[in-house]
C-alpha cells in the first residue's frame, strides 16, 4: 500500500497513447499482507467461492488501471488540477487496496495520485474522505510526518477518474519493512520476514525512531464514550481470580479513545538515505477507537502477522516476545525524550502487561477475524475460562465450552450450523439486500 521514489526502480517501460497495453507496474506487498508459505494452519480457511470471485474482478480492473488510456486521462486530471503540464512517472504502484500514480508537473514538485481499486475497495468513496481526513488531522494535531493532501474528491462530478487523493511526492528510498525484513532473492513478493540477523543496534535504532512517533499518535484524545470495550471490567475471569493487581490495568470503557489505525505497520513507514523517518502513509483505515488499542505493543514487531508466519504462531509467539524487549527499550527512551501529553500514561508499562495479561490477543482477535479461532483457542480460553483436562483435539475444542451457552444460544447454533452445512452443498454465493442482513444478524443477536 506504500510507494516508493521511481529512482528505486530501474526496469521501467515506456509507452505511448497509441498503445493499449498494460503498462510498467509494480506491487507492493506492504510488508504483511500477501499470501505467505505458513506451515500450520492457524488462519480460518476462506471461500474459495468468494476467493475465486475477488481475483476475477481484481484482475479485470488490473487491466483497466493499466492501460494507457486511464494513464492519459489521470495526466490530463492533473493538468487541470494545477493549470501545468502534468505527465505520469513510470512505474506505476499496485497497492492493497489503491493503485498510485507519481505524476510529474512542470515547473513543481512531483504529486502522487491514489486511486482505490474498485475490486477491492468495497466503499471507495468514503474509504477516500476518510483518508484525507485523516492525514489532515494527524498534519494538524501532531508532528508524525504525513504526505500532505492536495486535493481530494469524489467520483463525478469532481472527477473522471473517480474517488481520488493527490498527495504531495515524498522523496523516499523504500520502506522500514524492506529495511528490516531478510532479503528473499527466490520470491521478493513474499510477505516480509524480520531478518533474523539483525542486529540489537540497528534493531533499536529503528524501533526507537518509531517509538517517537507512535507516542505522538497518543497526544489527541477523543473524550466521548463510544464503547465498553476493556479489562478493566474483568472480576470475573479465570485469571482475575489468580492475578495480582497490575501496575497498570487496561483503561476503562468509560475514558478517553484515541486514534487508531488497523494497517500502521512497517511497510507503510517511508525512510530517506538516513534510515530517517520522512512519512507515514496509507490511513484509510483509521478510527477512534478504545486507548486500550493504543496501548498494545505493536503487532507489527516482526514485519508479518502471527495467523501468517512461515512456521506457525507459536513461533511467532516465541520471537515476538524477545524484540518486544527491544521495541520497549525504545518506546521508554522515547518516554524520557517526550515533552508530550501522552506522558501521563506509562506506555511501556501498559505494552509490557498488555502482553504478559493476554490484552494484546484480546485486541488482535477482536480486529481479526481470519486469526480469531486460533487465538482464542490458544491463547484466550483458558485465561477466560480456566484450564481444559486432557490432550484435546482441535476440532473438539468447542465442545468444552459449550455447556457456558445458554439453551437458547445452543439452540441458535444448531440451527446455524445446520443451515451453513447445507448451503455448503451448493456452493453458490448470495448477495443479500440490506433487509435480509438485518434478519440474518437480529438471528444471531437473539434481536426479537
Amino acid at each position: 500500500m506504500g510507494y516508493f521514489n521511481a529512482q528505486a526502480v530501474n526496469n521501467s517501460t515506456t509507452t505511448t497513447a497509441t498503445q493499449e497495453k498494460p503498462p510498467k507496474c509494480v506491487h507492493n506487498n506492504g510488508g504483511a499482507l500477501c499470501e505467505s508459505n505458513y506451515m500450520d494452519d492457524d488462519r480460518a480457511n476462506f471461500d474459495d467461492v468468494a476467493w475465486d470471485r475477488n481475483d476475477e474482478a481484481w484482475e479485470e480492473s488490473k487491466i483497466s488501471f493499466q492501460c494507457v488510456s486511464i494513464i492519459r486521462k489521470i495526466e490530463s486530471f492533473v493538468t487541470q488540477k494545477f493549470g501545468k503540464t502534468a505527465t505520469w512517472v513510470t512505474p506505476m504502484w499496485v497497492g492493497g487496496y489503491n493503485n498510485i500514480y507519481r505524476v510529474r508537473i512542470e515547473g513543481s514538485d512531483d504529486v502522487v495520485i491514489r486511486l482505490p481499486q474498485p475490486s477491492l475497495a468495497q466503499f471507495p468513496n468514503e474509504k477516500t474522505l476518510r483518508e484525507a481526513a485523516t492525514a489532515n488531522f494527524i498534519t494538524q494535531n501532531t508532528q508524525v510526518p504525513v504526505a500532505r493532501v492536495l486535493f481530494h474528491g469524489l467520483s463525478n462530478p469532481d472527477s473522471e477518474v473517480g474517488p481520488f487523493i493527490v498527495i504531495q511526492h515524498v522523496e523516499n528510498c523504500g520502506t522500514m519493512s524492506h529495511a528490516l525484513m531478510m532479503p528473499n532473492e527466490r520470491d521478493p513478493t513474499e510477505a516480509h520476514m524480520l531478518n533474523p540477523g539483525i542486529s540489537e543496534d540497528v534493531l533499536e535504532s529503528f524501533y526507537n525512531k518509531g517509538a517517537v512517533h507512535f507516542l505522538q499518535l497518543l497526544e489527541p484524545s477523543f473524550p466521548r464514550r463510544l464503547s465498553t470495550f476493556g479489562f478493566i471490567e474483568d472480576d470475573w475471569s479465570a485469571q482475575s481470580k489468580n492475578q495480582t493487581t497490575t501496575l497498570s490495568p487496561a483503561p476503562s470503557g468509560f475514558s478517553s479513545f484515541r486514534l487508531w489505525c488497523d494497517v500502521l505497520r512497517a511497510g507503510n513507514i517511508l525512510l530517506n538515505e538516513a534510515n530517517d523517518i520522512v512519512a507515514i502513509v496509507d490511513w484509510e483505515f483509521a478510527y477512534i477507537a478504545p486507548t486500550q488499542f493504543a496501548l498494545d505493543p505493536p503487532w507489527w514487531l516482526l514485519l508479518n502477522v502471527p495467523e501468517m508466519w512461515h512456521t506457525n504462531i507459536d513461533d511467532w509467539t516465541k520471537i515476538y516476545d524477545v524484540r518486544l524487549k527491544t521495541w520497549l527499550r525504545a518506546v521508554e527512551k522515547a518516554e524520557e525524550s517526550a515533552k508530550t501529553k501522552s506522558n501521563r500514561f506509562k506506555v511501556s508499562i501498559y505494552m509490557q502487561e498488555s502482553w504478559e495479561t493476554g490484552r494484546f490477543w484480546l485486541n488482535y482477535a477482536a480486529r481479526k477475524s481470519w486469526a480469531f479461532d486460533t487465538i482464542f483457542w490458544k491463547y484466550l480460553d483458558e485465561r477466560f475460562f480456566g484450564s481444559r483436562e486432557g490432550d484435546i483435539a482441535k476440532q473438539d475444542l468447542w465442545k468444552t465450552r459449550v455447556h457456558l451457552l445458554s439453551e437458547r444460544e445452543r439452540s441458535a447454533m444448531e440451527s446455524f450450523v445446520e443451515r451453513k452445512m447445507e448451503e455448503s452443498k451448493d456452493r453458490i454465493l448470495v448477495d443479500w439486500d440490506d433487509e435480509q442482513v438485518k434478519v440474518r444478524l437480529a438471528e444471531v443477536l437473539f434481536e426479537d
